[in-house]
């Protein structure tokens, strides 16, 4: 049950305007090709570098002060999006995404510091690896999407590439049509 006094929390990079840009045209008419998804809303596009669930705020400002002094001397990180792909079963899988074409060895290294710094003020080790990509849509009642890498995937976005400036702490809170995501604080990678 979720305390008054904790929110559910994210670390994460968001993609460059032009990728949130494309999305944006690309998602209404994705909307009408495959109907029955849940298509992440083009403001909350980002890649999720640790998912920390439900955080206190006194966890969250131990949380904080480990990232901040984690990243000093962390530069920009450039990363390009690459070929579509999913996470679940084949046919009707519950994630669709694009996986990352180039920029994901840093990334993952990036992904690895936050780990530690989550692991440093108590929250336990994440059991699944980190897998850079961007999640699109999501497939809660897992209908059948045959044709996601050949036709109704946006290959207006693959290709395109961003820069991580700075990791964000990110509050989420699940709402019809998508989540809401708040910034609770910017940790800028400057090198």
């Amino acid at each position: 049950m979720r305390s008054k006094s904790s929110r559910r929390m994210f670390l994460g990079v968001v993609p460059s305007e032009e990728v949130r840009a494309r999305y944006a045209s690309f998602v209404g008419s994705a909307r009408v090709r495959v109907p029955g998804l849940r298509w992440v809303l083009p403001q909350n596009l980002h890649l999720t570098m640790r998912f920390l669930g439900e955080t206190s705020e006194v966890l969250r400002e131990r949380l904080e002060a480990r990232v901040a002094e984690g990243l000093r001397g962390v530069p920009p990180l450039d990363w390009t999006l690459g070929e579509p792909g999913t996470f679940g079963r084949r046919g009707s899988p519950r994630v669709l995404l694009l996986h990352l074409a180039a920029g994901a060895t840093a990334l993952e290294a990036l992904a690895d510091q936050l780990e530690a710094a989550a692991q440093s003020v108590g929250f336990a080790r994440d059991a699944k690896a980190w897998t850079g990509h961007l999640t699109l849509a999501r497939n809660p009642q897992r209908l059948c999407i045959s044709d996601w890498k050949n036709a109704a995937a946006p290959a207006c976005l693959q290709g395109l590439q961003s820069r991580a400036d700075r990791v964000i702490l990110f509050a989420s809170r699940s709402q019809p049509p998508g989540g809401v995501y708040s910034r609770l604080r910017e940790f800028p990678l400057e090198g």
